[in-house]
């Protein structure tokens, strides 16, 4: 009785005394003074409020708790499934859009439902695109282990041109931070000094640039004219950033498949397989081989070393007025190969097809994603900071979550669709709520003076050993 009274007051207050409002629909009033639809069922076996469907207005507040209710009651369903169970007793106007409504705000729904974010397509930087040397600008990046005779291990150390998509390789028997400075030194003796090198958040990466920080280059800057090397790390999880260095890695290892198979070798001749890969890799074609013109196709390897001047005549080294002559024309044609490059490969660098584009702001809840762990187990954080790029497109945020703040790109944040103020200010619960899946209940949670906090349970392993957080680099 306390049921039909509700539904007689909703039909009341939202359609009246007026069974004319609506719409085309065949009702009919029962005995009970509440609006039915009479469908095409009557002569059915079915019971009434199949038969003659209690109607209920759209967007009313009860009515959005009716369903909400339904849908929990009913593990989550999806919209056709929930429409037809409230069917069995209820015709909700325009039910198929409420019901979508109500389902798209469900916090439990979200976690399996949310989507990363999409940013615009990034323009490539200066490093990328200006005049310089060889290997001027780096990309660093580590592939492997490759095995030796003998069972050792080893990995390949790749250099590549940022610019000219050159590559070098050097082979290394430990991952170690000396094991890669080492490598580095002999990559510099060989190509010249970098200024800028790129890479990942690897360990090694990471001590390298740690030893790189405890120089005084003021000093080192007073008594030689040594520039200091700037390190650029990509964002945590971003490997994609990396996709120019990512790419050789790739060629590397397709090369080495096909040619060595299973087979092992010794140190150095591996050493001496990957210094033939180099060389192929750095004779491939740039630019589009044309039967119309004797140009040859651009490729890195014309930038790695200048011209030869060996074949110079003994009277140029006389004649001052030959030697100039011949250093024109030598810069004329440095001018020209490079002036090739800009129009024939850099210009044919564009932008291809759509996407859909997404945006956070301060203060939305979003799932932080992770490749190695399910969606389940995925945190819930609130962004505290974004970080735009420098075409004033933010591309990366700072997410607070309960073990301390990660910096991580837009496409690892899939967001809630939750940003009132009062839901973002207390994500822990929200946290709360959906934890509930996993079968997390009150007491994994305790109560301080800011408000609800997640216990932090202790890993034991089998020996006794208590597991501890690793520690997390912050990104600069």
């Amino acid at each position: 009785m306390a049921e039909l009274r509700i539904l007689k007051l909703i039909q009341r207050e939202s359609f009246g005394l007026d069974k004319k409002s609506i719409g085309n629909l065949h009702l009919m009033i029962d005995k009970n003074n509440i609006i039915r639809v009479q469908t095409k069922l009557i002569l059915g076996d079915d019971s009434n409020d199949f038969k003659y469907p209690v109607v209920l207005p759209y967007k009313h507040d009860i009515v959005r708790k009716l369903i909400e209710e339904q849908h929990k009651i009913h593990l989550h369903a999806e919209t056709q499934t929930l429409l037809g169970i409230l069917r069995e007793r209820f015709w909700i106007l325009k039910g198929r859009k409420f019901v979508k409504e109500v389902i798209e705000k469900c916090v439990q729904c979200k976690r399996f439902r949310s989507k990363c974010i999409n940013t615009p397509f990034a323009p490539l930087p200066k490093d990328r695109i200006n005049n310089v040397s060889a290997f001027e600008i780096t990309g660093v990046d580590l592939a492997g282990p490759l095995y030796l005779k003998g069972g050792d291990k080893s990995w390949i150390v790749l250099f590549t041109c940022a610019v000219y998509r050159a590559v070098h390789l050097e082979l290394v028997k430990s991952l170690s931070t000396d094991a890669f400075l080492s490598s580095l030194r002999r990559f510099i003796a060989r190509r010249g000094r970098v200024s800028v090198i790129y890479s990942d958040n690897g360990t090694n990466f990471i001590g390298a640039k740690n030893y790189l920080k405890k120089i005084d280059w003021n000093e080192v800057m007073d008594y030689s004219t040594v520039r200091k090397i700037k390190w650029h790390q990509n964002p945590p999880t971003a490997a994609w950033w990396g996709g120019w260095w990512e790419r050789m890695v790739r060629v590397i290892k397709e090369l080495l498949r096909r040619n060595l198979g299973k087979a092992t070798l010794t140190y150095e001749e591996l050493m001496t397989t990957l210094c033939d890969c180099e060389a192929i890799i750095n004779a491939r074609p740039l630019t589009y081989i044309s039967e119309e013109d004797n140009l040859k196709p651009l490729s890195p390897s014309m930038f790695i070393s200048d011209i030869s001047t060996s074949e110079t005549p003994d009277f140029d080294i006389i004649d001052r007025h030959h030697l100039v002559k011949r250093h024109r024309y030598l810069q004329k044609i440095r001018d020209g190969i490079r002036s090739r490059f800009r129009k024939e490969y850099l210009a044919e660098l564009v932008h291809t097809g759509k996407r859909k584009i997404g945006s956070l702001k301060i203060g939305d809840v979003v799932l932080v994603s992770s490749d190695n762990v399910k969606r389940i187990n995925w945190p819930i954080g609130k962004v505290l900071e974004i970080y735009p790029g420098k075409d004033d497109v933010p591309r990366v945020a700072k997410i607070k979550v309960n073990s301390g703040e990660l910096i991580r790109p837009f496409q690892r944040l899939h967001p809630l669709e939750v940003t009132t103020e009062e839901d973002s200010n207390n994500f822990l619960q929200i946290e709360k709520k959906m934890n509930a899946v996993k079968g997390e209940t009150d007491e994994d949670y305790i109560t301080e003076e800011q408000g609800i906090k997640k216990k932090t349970k202790e890993i034991v392993t089998r020996r006794g050993r208590k597991v501890r957080a690793p520690h997390h680099y912050s990104f600069e």
